[in-house]
């Protein structure tokens, strides 16, 4: 489905929605956002919906004949699912960073913490693995 709108005012009604979210959002404390966040879950997997067929092409791409067509619809689940609460995670831990300092683990500090010692530079890298809860 081609989009109608211009995209000026696509991404304008985008960013008051996303505004309105978070407002909302930050007016709830977290129980309750956990509650609500299955419907948050549900009506972002409807805006993915576009962005089936490409996850699809790319899992069968990735996959070539290695999986069935059911368990690639099972992956595909499982990534919207995933990357869903990725997104409903980060609008509530945006207005709150002292949670996510809390929720994040940071392993082998004290390397980086000996290595800028020793005042030579450092190259530094990381990452993460799923969601921070």
């Amino acid at each position: 489905m081609k989009n109608t709108l211009p995209k000026r005012l696509s991404r304008w009604i985008a960013r008051m929605l996303y505004n309105s979210l978070r407002f909302v959002i930050r007016l709830m404390p977290y129980p309750v956002f956990r509650v609500f966040s299955q419907l948050f879950l549900f009506l972002g997997i409807l805006f993915m919906l576009p962005k089936r067929t490409l996850v699809y092409r790319n899992l069968r791409t990735a996959f070539g004949g290695e999986k069935t067509k059911d368990e690639i619809h099972a992956i595909a689940k499982k990534y919207f699912k995933n990357f869903g609460r990725g997104m409903i995670d980060f609008l509530y831990f945006i207005d709150r960073p002292h949670l996510v300092k809390e929720k994040v683990r940071i392993e082998g500090k004290e390397h980086l913490e000996a290595a800028l010692a020793e005042d030579k530079g450092v190259i530094f890298t990381g990452g993460h693995f799923g969601n921070f809860l």
